[in-house]
């Protein structure tokens, strides 16, 4: 079992093409501006699952890393760790 704060979560809006570049560039403005953008259309969260999603509006954060998942069709898969300077 995991312990301390659920990591907190969010993906692009879904009209964004699933290219590795696009989702990179929003991570990076997350971290630039140090505000996490909202999930789009979610409703209702699992009450069993203990996941900090961030729905409705943007959240300020404090960060200085984030991950970029990207997986595309044929197993063509990356992950990037982005720093901020």
């Amino acid at each position: 079992m995991a312990t301390g704060p659920a990591p907190t979560h969010t993906t692009p809006p879904p009209r964004t093409p699933r290219a590795g570049a696009i989702e990179a560039a929003y991570t990076v403005l997350a971290l630039r501006h140090q505000t996490v953008p909202p999930v789009a259309n979610f409703k209702d969260q699992d009450a069993d699952h203990e996941i900090d999603i961030v729905a409705g509006d943007p959240r300020p954060i404090r960060a200085d890393t984030a991950l970029s998942f990207s997986f595309g069709f044929g197993g063509q898969n990356a992950v990037l760790l982005l720093t901020a300077p």
